[in-house]
């Protein structure tokens, strides 16, 4: 039984293959010969290249400049991720310095004495001015 189907396909096979038309001559490549030659740069380098001037590298941006770019700090937070009493130290450091450039930008007391001095002062000419 298996043997007929097996048979059947090998005959009609060697037949396929005795109705083939036969080449008489040699046997040619028709494929044409093709040289490359090797290009330092792409079409597109180039024409880059030539648009920003000769010997100008385009500098692609790290992972680490675009952190820094969107979010200052992340970049620290995300390769040093246990450094959080360094980070409470700066905020603790920052909030006192601001506290001292407010406390350094109150006037004292003998400002404030001469500033009302010299108001009194003024307002007393521009006074006695009016009066003549």
């Amino acid at each position: 039984m298996f043997f007929f189907p097996l048979l059947l396909s090998f005959v009609m096979m060697t037949d396929s293959l005795e109705n083939r038309p036969q080449d008489d001559g040699i046997p040619t490549d028709t494929l044409r010969e093709v040289i490359i030659i090797p290009d330092s740069l792409l079409p597109v380098d180039r024409v880059i290249r030539e648009s920003l001037g000769q010997e100008q590298v385009i500098k692609v941006p790290k992972v680490s400049d675009v952190l820094d770019r969107l979010s200052p700090g992340l970049s620290d937070k995300i390769m040093h991720p246990f450094a959080i009493k360094e980070r409470k130290r700066e905020r603790r450091m920052q909030r006192h310095l601001k506290v001292m450039e407010e406390y350094s930008r109150v006037k004292t007391f003998d400002e404030l004495l001469r500033d009302a001095y010299e108001q009194q002062i003024l307002e007393d000419s521009l006074q006695r001015l009016r009066a003549k």
